[in-house]
């Protein structure tokens, strides 16, 4: 849990930065795309539909094994 706080601390602060930065064109990422809403819309919806994805794939397993009682060779 701690290492996704500091993860979570620096990527606000590297945000942050590249706010600030955005005024003297020197910022490693352009922020403009985020303030259309479509584009904004569709990237967090592609996020939930990855973390939907990922979950499954790691639940998926634990679910064949307890529930169904196969083995880890049976379910593949």
């Amino acid at each position: 849990m701690g290492v996704l706080l500091v993860g979570v601390v620096f990527l606000a602060a590297f945000v942050l930065l590249q706010l600030r930065l955005q005024k003297t064109e020197s910022a490693l990422l352009n922020l403009k795309p985020f303030t259309y809403t479509q584009y904004t819309r569709a990237l967090l919806m592609m996020l939930l539909m990855m973390i939907a994805l990922f979950g499954a794939l790691i639940l998926l397993p634990l679910f064949l094994q307890q529930v169904y009682g196969l083995t880890p060779c049976a379910q593949g």
